[in-house]
């Protein structure tokens, strides 16, 4: 089986990849929504490929650049929280990812924002 995280670096489609846009919308078929967990699990899969510090680095990179992105919808955003979340039980919990992940400041900045402008204003 082809790793879509993998083919989303590739061909320069990560953010369609994490926020679940075209080829990359799994369809949850319990809520009709895009399935973070299955995104969650290439990213898993992905992982275990490259050294730690390359990895962390790609993450911060590529959810970085989905949480600045002006078109990000409400339940883009929301996707990206369940791939946080996601991360952080496969990690603590499951202890299926080797690499620890602290999210950056960055990416704390633009959630905390969001919670503390409300979504229309928290870019202004």
């Amino acid at each position: 089986m082809k790793n879509l995280y993998e083919q989303a670096i590739l061909n320069g489609e990560t953010k369609y990849f994490l926020l679940g846009r075209g080829e990359y919308f799994f369809l949850n078929r319990d809520w009709g929504g895009h399935d973070h967990t299955t995104s969650g699990m290439y990213i898993l899969a992905y992982s275990h490929g490259i050294p730690c510090g390359d990895f962390i680095t790609r993450l911060n990179a590529d959810i970085s650049s989905c949480i600045n992105d002006p078109g990000l919808s409400k339940e883009e955003f929301a996707s990206l929280l369940g791939l946080i979340y996601f991360y952080h039980v496969y990690y603590y919990q499951e202890k299926k990812f080797e690499c620890e992940w602290k999210v950056p400041k960055n990416i704390i900045d633009a959630i905390q924002n969001v919670t503390k402008y409300g979504w229309m204003d928290w870019r202004s």
